[in-house]
């Protein structure tokens, strides 16, 4: 399962914190090695730069042996400088070659690439060329800013159904950037009738997918602030306005405050 000059190196590295599983690893005990590999990466991202050096080489065998993981680990190890000096064109050709392998990550990370403009010439079409690629391989974020690009006509004609056809499956698989923008359609009436009540609904499970999340809160406390959409309530919108907070949102401490004011 894996290289000979990978598990030497994991071996030699593990010995100091890890030596049972090192052993086992060394013995031939897949999982024990795949145990191994964890303490190395929680290591490298604790600092230790051998470690890191480590993950790079199992990292690179497994892209040599057409891996489509090991090629999007080293893409993000060059997008991050973990391990090696940062170099955005280096961590394109990983992501490229991870992407030709139907790796999703790989094809998101090469359209966020594009997008910025990162080791490749910035090309919006490319950039949704990607994003379609990693959408249909169900990667909810590249659902999310694929419908995005429809939304604000980035890349492609502005097509407000196309978008929410896109925000929709990205919602459906728990992206809460697209079940807000989705929540944010039927507020604004965009693609489709505007409709409080179903962007309340949007809303509440944005809330409920954790920090990212905060966004749909905060509007979800609007909603109750105002009622509509749901049933005015000025408690519950406090309720809402908290959690939003908690999640860091700072509009959300605010409003928080004011209704906390007002002796809610």
């Amino acid at each position: 399962m894996f290289k000979r000059l990978c598990i030497a190196a994991l071996v030699v590295l593990c010995v100091g914190y890890a030596a049972n599983l090192a052993q086992r690893c060394k013995n031939g005990d897949s999982e024990a090695c795949g145990e191994m590999i964890l303490h190395v990466l929680q290591a490298c991202k604790n600092g230790d730069s051998e470690a890191c050096k480590v993950l790079i080489l199992y990292y690179q065998e497994s892209c040599n042996t057409n891996e489509a993981t090991g090629c999007y680990n080293l893409g993000v190890s060059y997008m991050n400088g973990r391990g090696v000096q940062q170099d955005y064109k280096e961590a394109a050709q990983y992501f490229q070659k991870a992407c030709n392998m139907n790796d999703a990550k790989g094809c998101y990370n090469l359209g966020i690439l594009y997008m910025k403009g990162q080791g490749v010439r910035a090309d919006d079409k490319k950039s949704n060329e990607y994003y379609q690629k990693a959408c249909n391989l169900n990667h909810a974020n590249a659902c999310s800013n694929l419908g995005l690009l429809y939304k604000n006509g980035q890349g492609v004609r502005v097509d407000y159904k196309k978008a929410n056809e896109y925000l929709h499956k990205a919602c459906a698989l728990d992206s809460a950037p697209g079940c807000y923008n989705l929540g944010a359609s039927y507020i604004k009436g965009q693609g489709v009738q505007q409709d409080y009540k179903e962007a309340a609904q949007y809303f509440q499970k944005t809330c409920g997918l954790g920090l990212d999340g905060a966004i749909g809160c905060y509007w979800l406390g609007l909603l109750y602030e105002t009622g509509k959409g749901v049933q005015q309530n000025e408690a519950t919108a406090k309720e809402y306005f908290g959690k939003a907070c908690d999640y860091g949102l700072q509009k959300g401490c605010d409003s928080y405050k004011t209704l906390k004011k007002k002796g809610l």
